[in-house]
């Protein structure tokens, strides 16, 4: 009797042994898989991962572009164009250059008086311009002022009164 009692638990001993190998046997095949569909994922995501900056990289900054300003021109004509508020207008009276004006209250100073140096201006009506230089001159200056405005008569300038003085903003566009 103790034979069989013997014989029976080494049977179940090597049964235990069979079902230990076959599932070590079946976790080796699952992480064979597992690693097989890995590296099909790894060998079709390069493109995909190539074409897609690095997280840790920030983009190249945009070349700087200098500011750039629009003039819409509503009209020409003297002081009472001026003086209707409806935005810049040729200024006529003026006839060494292109004059474009704006009251400071009608919203010349808030449209002119940020302009500077390099700033690229586009006139309505008459072309793209870049700034040249500024000068403030007395209100009602006439118009000899602008021979000595950064070189000679610009072909064109803005003008505008500051608020609260009595002078104006010229800015010369070449």
């Amino acid at each position: 009797m103790a034979q069989i009692v013997e014989s029976a638990r080494a049977e179940e001993s090597r049964q235990r042994a069979a079902q230990e190998a076959a599932a070590q046997q079946a976790a080796a095949q699952q992480a064979q898989r597992q690693a097989a569909a890995q590296a099909q994922a790894a060998h079709t995501q390069p493109a995909q991962v190539a074409a897609a900056p690095p997280a840790a990289v920030p983009p190249a900054p945009a070349p700087a572009q200098p500011p750039s300003a629009f003039i819409p021109v509503v009209g020409a004509g003297g002081q009472a164009s001026v003086d209707a508020c409806q935005g810049p207008v040729r200024f006529t009276p003026v006839t060494v250059s292109i004059s474009i004006a704006e009251h400071d209250l009608c919203g010349g100073w808030n449209r002119m008086s940020w302009i500077q140096p390099g700033t690229k201006v586009t006139v309505q009506g008459y072309g793209t311009f870049t700034a040249s230089a500024r000068m403030v001159v007395p209100k009602g200056a006439g118009e000899g002022v602008l021979g000595g405005f950064a070189g000679g008569y610009p072909p064109i300038f803005l003008q505008t009164c500051i608020p609260g003085t009595s002078q104006m903003l010229l800015i010369a566009l070449r």
